[in-house]
């Protein structure tokens, strides 16, 4: 015989082959997800990396969310301060915008591990191994005043 029967074939080959492609592929998902994580890839050495400005946020329906981004996280004063000192990773639940599917994965995991409890607008301050300093109040601060509470957190570590 030339070749063997196709059902012994399947029989002998397919398993072994299915279980390699079946560990690669969801080797290759768990990478994806790990390296979609805006947080993955930061320095983690204190010396050198900066504090992580984590925000969730409501972009499109959360009337405080669009408040606290008008008013706070994008003044120039709040800019220029958080651009040597933080890394800010906005994780962005909008209604009507779509977000590309890494986007809304990588949110969700930032969610499920920062903000379980669906905060919107919450601010976390993270340490360089991203491990929470702080929730920040924004509530009735101006900018200023904003900083000064970054300030006094960073100032304590």
């Amino acid at each position: 015989m030339l070749f063997p029967p196709f059902s012994e074939v399947v029989h002998r080959k397919l398993p072994g082959r299915f279980f390699r492609l079946a560990g690669f592929a969801a080797f290759m998902l768990l990478s994806v997800a790990v390296n979609a994580s805006p947080l993955h890839g930061k320095q983690a050495n204190t010396d050198t990396a900066k504090y992580v400005l984590l925000v969730f946020s409501g972009s499109d329906w959360c009337i405080p969310c669009i408040r606290l981004e008008k008013t706070l996280l994008s003044d120039s004063a709040f800019l220029q301060f958080a651009e040597t000192r933080l890394d800010i990773v906005r994780a962005d639940f909008p209604q009507r915008k779509k977000l590309p599917p890494e986007q809304v994965r990588s949110n969700e995991a930032l969610a499920e591990r920062y903000n379980p409890e669906g905060i919107f607008p919450k601010l976390l301050l993270l340490g360089p191994d991203h491990a929470v300093m702080a929730t920040l109040q924004w509530k009735d601060l101006d900018t200023p005043e904003f900083i000064d509470q970054i300030r006094r957190i960073l100032n304590t570590r």
